[in-house]
This record gives C-alpha cells, sequence and structure tokens, in this order.
C-alpha cells in the first residue's frame, strides 16, 4: 500500500514538472498507445439531425466531457456525417471541461462549401500546452492523435483559408496515458521508494 502511495505522489510531482507528450499519424500505434481504455469515448458524429449553424456542440461522456465552438455564434456546423466549421477561415476549438482527458485523436481535414474534402489543405492543431502539430491529410481517413501526461484541456484548429472549412470526424477521447508514460512514473516510483529505504 506503501508503494502505491508512494508511486502517486511521484506520478503526482513528475506531472507537476512537465507534460510528456507524444503526437500520432496513425489510428493503429495511437489505439495501441492508449490501450484497452474502458473509458476512452468516439464520436463519430453520425445519427440526429443535420443542423447547419450551432452555438456549439457538446460531446463526450460525463466523465470525458468537451465542448466544439466556432469563433462566432451559429459557428458550428453538423452535416450528420461530421462536424465543421460554420463559417470559411474560422478557427475551430474544442474545450475539454473535465480535467481528466489525456488522450485525444481523429479524423481532422479541410471542407469546401459543398462537404467535399479539399486536397492539399493543411491542417494545423495547437494543443493547450503549445505543441503544434501540422500536417496535409491525404484523405478524409487521414488520422491525428495526441496523448500527454497531463490534462488536455483545449485543441483550436488553425484558420484554413478563403473558402475552406476545418472539419472533424471519428473525434476519440481518452483518460488513458501512453505506456511508455506509465514506465517511466512507474520507475520514478520505484526509485523514490528505495530511497526512503
Amino acid at each position: 500500500m506503501k508503494s502505491t502511495i508512494a508511486a502517486f505522489a511521484v506520478a503526482g510531482l513528475m506531472m507537476a514538472a512537465g507534460a510528456q507528450a507524444q503526437v500520432f499519424n496513425n489510428l493503429g500505434a495511437f489505439q495501441t498507445a492508449i490501450g484497452n481504455d474502458a473509458g476512452s469515448f468516439t464520436n463519430t458524429f453520425t445519427g440526429g439531425a443535420s443542423t447547419t449553424s450551432l452555438q456549439s456542440f457538446s460531446g463526450g461522456s460525463s466523465l470525458m466531457a468537451y465542448a466544439i465552438t466556432g469563433p462566432t455564434a451559429g459557428g458550428v456546423y453538423r452535416n450528420n456525417t461530421f462536424i465543421g466549421n460554420n463559417f470559411d477561415n474560422s478557427i475551430f476549438t474544442i474545450t475539454f471541461t473535465s480535467n481528466n482527458v489525456l488522450a485525444v485523436g481523429g479524423n481532422f481535414f479541410i471542407t469546401d462549401i459543398n462537404d467535399a474534402f479539399v486536397a492539399n489543405a493543411n491542417v494545423t492543431l495547437t494543443y493547450n500546452d503549445g505543441t503544434t502539430d501540422t500536417f496535409t491529410p491525404a484523405n478524409a481517413a487521414a488520422f491525428s492523435g495526441y496523448v500527454s501526461t497531463l490534462p488536455i484541456t483545449s485543441l483550436v484548429m488553425s484558420a484554413p483559408g478563403t473558402s475552406r472549412f476545418n472539419t472533424i470526424d471519428n473525434l476519440i477521447v481518452s483518460s488513458i496515458p501512453t505506456p511508455g508514460a506509465a514506465a517511466v512514473l512507474a520507475l520514478a516510483a520505484l526509485v523514490g521508494g528505495r530511497r526512503r529505504r
């Protein structure tokens, strides 16, 4: 029991010192990193009515809640297949309100006014810790994910340009850190336990 308490104490100290984070561009690698997280949540944005003008969209579960907003009122668009900006060249923000989200991933891409995928369009994702991931998705199924040892509180998709709309599909939210981060935390706990003896 004492070693478990020591492990949590060391983990807390390490997390306070700084985040360990990793960006993924492969869904399989991301899923391996979060493991079999029974608490993870995936939103495919299918089902329900299409809505062309929302103030915001709330999702997740009671344990991992989030809200998606555009920069202005009515800035969120849902077409029953994905969710995106209602106005072109606008940022798109996901705010994680449960303060325990350690991993987020999904299909992030750019569409045109007709909801068609735009090729050769850069996507830039910026996380609350300052990590930036810029990539050019090959198609609407291209994946990007991020795992951290500190809570992820926000994700911002940068403005994509005139007549371009940020779009998200298959959003995965999880509370499980990477196995590598867990291993480092366990090793620190072991070392901390040995120093006490």
